[in-house]
């Protein structure tokens, strides 16, 4: 997620460059058959969220985890939006109970499917069609299938500590 912070700030900066210059989306699945219902069992968002950039993970009852990021950025009144979600899979344990919750990633956004320059010239041209912003979302991010790839969420209270590749971040339960 920082290598993509720095890029959007990046784009930011050039599109604010280039509204001067020129003075210038959620699919709703309607599922009546409440027996099949899954519910939210628990959400963590990221000790550093503010209403612009958060990360979330979502637990869900049947064992289903889903990791989710939004950031905005806005600079001369135009925005860039990245909102997606990081990875899917499974867990094991119980998220609101103090203890181990061992998830299991099955699917993760690839990160590199849109090259910086092609993340520049998506925003010229919404710039140039006189849009105000630009969101990237899981078209753009998909996920695709991993395999070991494992993650440990330490709960203590209301608080989990997420270990991510080496990074450990803390998270407070929704």
């Amino acid at each position: 997620m920082k290598k993509i912070n720095k890029i959007l700030s990046a784009l930011v900066a050039l599109l604010a460059i280039g509204f001067v210059a020129t003075s210038l989306i959620a699919c709703s699945d309607d599922d009546d058959d409440d027996d099949d219902t899954v519910s939210t069992v628990a959400v963590y968002k990221d000790s550093e969220a503010t209403a612009d950039s958060y990360e979330t993970i979502t637990f869900f009852s049947d064992n289903t985890v889903k990791g989710h990021s939004y950031d905005k950025y806005t600079e001369e009144g135009f925005s860039v939006i990245t909102d997606f979600d990081t990875f899917v899979g499974t867990y094991t344990g119980n998220p609101n109970a103090d203890g181990t919750v061992k998830i299991t990633v099955t699917k993760m956004a690839d990160e590199d499917a849109v090259s910086e320059e092609e993340m520049v010239k998506k925003c010229e041209a919404a710039v140039a069609a006189g849009k105000t912003s630009l969101t990237f979302t899981n078209s753009d991010f998909p996920l695709e299938a991993v395999s070991d790839v494992s993650i440990e969420a330490v709960v203590s209270g209301k608080t989990a500590t997420i270990d991510f590749d080496g990074d450990s971040d803390t998270y407070t339960r929704q």
